[in-house]
């Protein structure tokens, strides 16, 4: 009798603590989390192609050059 008891209040403990949001609270934030992380990646991703194309000052305008990538232009000698 006293597990029947035991069994039924801690049912009503994990019933009044609504179950439905925990689980699929849980697993929203899981997908959305995951979202997020994939929209940052992709951006960060693009910013260091874009600073290998057009070289570390491309936000700022100052670089309108492509990088030369080490490479010797055709003025310098040696």
């Amino acid at each position: 009798m006293k597990c029947v008891i035991i069994f039924l209040v801690l049912t009503l403990v994990v019933l009044m603590a609504e179950p439905g949001e925990a689980v699929f609270g849980s697993i929203s934030a899981i997908v959305n989390g995951a979202k997020t992380g994939w929209k940052e990646y992709r951006y960060n991703r693009d910013m260091e192609r874009m600073a290998r194309k057009y070289g570390p000052n491309w936000q700022k305008g100052g670089n309108s050059q492509p990088a030369d990538n080490g490479q010797a232009s055709a003025n310098s000698k040696g």
